[in-house]
């Protein structure tokens, strides 16, 4: 009686267990006795991102931002180059003008040194006095020499003066003479000058060797 008492009580535990590992491996059921399906939080590395409803639309509408960004930079670009364009046009126009008009006011200032020339040849036919019309064209010569002094035209000093190369241009040299010094500047062939500073024209000198 004792041992089939201890098989009932074996029999009983061995029921217990097997019902709990049946609980533990049904499916949970909701509130309403079906039964639920509980997703893990973890997903397997390789397993496929689900679906998002609307991606496509948002890569959609982002595209299409893109694109509008992209025609109006394209467009800005393009303004741009126009506006070169026509400020490039509109300085060559400028500069046309500046050095079609850059010695208006020179040339004016020349004007009656002209007016005086042409009366000074004209009285030259009847002139009975050589002297007279001598002195006329020395002064028409100081008007106009005075005349380009103001215009910042100045002359380069070249006779007894050592020779430059940036200012004389020798085209002869001579012997030195009785005082002179080795590449001296012995005699001016032709008037050298400087406009405001810049050499506009290299005197022609004779020079001595050295």
């Amino acid at each position: 009686m004792r041992r089939r008492r201890h098989d009932d009580e074996s029999v009983h535990e061995h029921d217990a267990e097997a019902g709990i590992v049946e609980e533990a491996e049904r499916p949970p059921v909701d509130e309403n006795g079906n039964s639920a399906t509980v997703e893990t939080a973890e997903r397997a590395p390789d397993a496929p991102a689900p679906a998002v409803e609307g991606d496509g639309t948002a890569l959609r509408t982002r595209l299409e931002e893109q694109e509008r960004a992209a025609a109006e930079a394209h467009e800005r670009y393009l303004r741009t180059l126009a506006d070169f364009d026509n400020y490039r046009k509109r300085t060559r126009g400028e500069q046309e003008d500046m050095k079609r008009w850059a010695h208006e006011e020179i040339v004016a200032q020349l004007l009656p040194i002209l007016d005086n020339f042409e009366r000074a040849l004209e009285s030259r036919e009847g002139q009975q006095n050589p002297q007279a019309f001598a002195d006329g064209v020395r002064m028409i010569y100081r008007q106009l020499s005075d005349t380009l002094k103001k215009a910042g035209l100045e002359t380069i000093p070249a006779e007894g003066e050592p020779f430059d190369p940036t200012i004389h241009e020798a085209i002869m040299q001579v012997e030195p003479g009785e005082g002179q010094a080795p590449h001296e500047v012995v005699e001016e062939l032709r008037k050298g000058y400087k406009l405001n500073g810049r050499l506009l024209r290299a005197a022609l000198v004779k020079v001595t060797s050295g």
